[in-house]
């Protein structure tokens, strides 16, 4: 927050613009005075038939990843009287997903690579296989025989995607809102060494992307990548983050896993290179598997489909009377606004306190009144808007 907010001292008005920052977290800043291969292990084909497992997660607040959309800017009420009132707005980047419909962008990044690995063959690589699975201790195939303990990686590289919407809204003029994953599960695995059953998993966004995926198949494994073994090394409870837990169907289907979106996550998605997840257990019966990106049906590979908007804007902020008004751009119809106040720049976002909310009816243009919420007594006031 300290690299953000700064004072004013004087008035100006506003002109929408934008400014450079290394950091794809912060956006556009307004200112003043300034073809596939088949490997499917031999697994039968299934229908897709769509169904959502949608969790939610509360947004931590405390983290970096609150980007301040725009510079603040103050103004001088010529009315007052004694040191005059001085106010500044900035816009908060949104970290929920923003309720509307038909509005958001879509895009689909495929996989760039996947393993699935076992707690059995510690040493083996199974980057070559049809397939990825997560399999609890306790979980059977079809035969009744426990095969251990399964976890996935994948990797997905966005930098078509941040291409794409930087030609869509400009270059980091756009905030990410929704992301999902997209597997087609595979009820009855035919080969011996997947297990079944249906239960929960973890999506865990991982820092570490240095993995090889390897060409190991079940039925010859290889150690030219990815191990069980390697898991010490490639996770870190410390810098690794949920995505959400989740509950697979057990049957021949098509699963879309909407993900929540920690700061981090966003972060490294926005960045244009690879995003890697770790699947896991948590509950000791599941057996689930699902096509990989080595399976040759496309509409059957995993996906990781991302929804972005045209970051908000604040175009104005005034005082009539008593009363604050800010007035922004970008606004989705739908989308449920919040207004923050504060009086210190420096306080984290999560002291600042909601004043107001506002769902809008259009999209475009947007202004909040805020009532009686000039306050001569503290000097300076400082007001932030982020979407919920």
């Amino acid at each position: 927050m300290t690299e953000v907010f700064t004072r004013a001292r004087r008035a100006a008005s506003v002109s929408p613009g934008g400014t450079p920052e290394n950091s794809p977290a912060f956006q556009r800043w307004v200112g003043v005075m300034e073809g596939y291969e088949s490997r499917r292990d031999d697994r039968e084909g299934g229908s897709a038939v769509p169904t959502g497992l949608i969790p939610r997660s509360p947004l931590n607040p405390a983290l970096k990843r609150w980007a301040i959309l725009f510079h603040p800017y103050g103004i001088k009420n010529p009315k007052s009287s004694g040191t005059g009132l001085r106010f500044a707005a900035a816009m908060a980047l949104a970290l929920f997903v923003i309720s509307f419909s038909g509005k958001a962008a879509w895009f689909t990044n495929g996989a760039s690579a996947d393993a699935f690995v076992r707690a059995l063959a510690p040493n083996s690589n199974y980057g070559g296989a049809g397939a990825l699975s997560v399999a609890g201790p306790s979980a059977v195939n079809g035969s009744g025989v426990t095969n251990g303990v399964f976890d996935s990686f994948i990797r997905f590289n966005t930098g078509a995607m941040v291409t794409n919407f930087n030609a869509l809204y400009g270059t980091n003029n756009w905030v990410i809102t929704a992301a999902k994953l997209q597997v087609t599960e595979m009820g009855a695995p035919p080969n011996a060494v997947f297990n079944r059953g249906v239960g929960g998993f973890e999506i865990r966004w991982i820092v570490n992307d240095n993995w090889i995926e390897g060409t190991g198949t079940p039925n010859a494994p290889t150690t030219n990548g990815v191990a069980y073994k390697d898991e010490t090394s490639l996770l870190n409870s410390q810098t690794d983050v949920s995505l959400g837990t989740f509950t697979n169907a057990g049957i021949d289907t098509t699963l879309s896993f909407q993900l929540t979106l920690p700061p981090a996550f966003i972060q490294d998605a926005s960045a244009g290179g690879e995003v890697g997840l770790y699947w896991k257990a948590i509950d000791p019966r599941i057996g689930f598997t699902v096509d990989s990106r080595s399976f040759g049906t496309a509409s059957a590979l995993p996906y990781l489909e991302i929804s972005a908007l045209p970051a908000p804007g604040i175009s104005s902020i005034e005082l009539s009377g008593a009363d604050v008004i800010l007035s922004g751009t970008n606004g989705a119809a739908g989308g449920t606004y919040l207004v923050l106040d504060s009086p210190s720049s420096t306080s984290p976002l999560g002291q600042w306190v909601p004043i107001a909310t506002n769902v809008l009816s259009a999209s475009g243009p947007f202004t909040f009144v805020l009532t009686n919420s000039a306050n001569g007594a503290l000097g300076a006031q400082f007001f932030a808007i982020k979407a919920q």
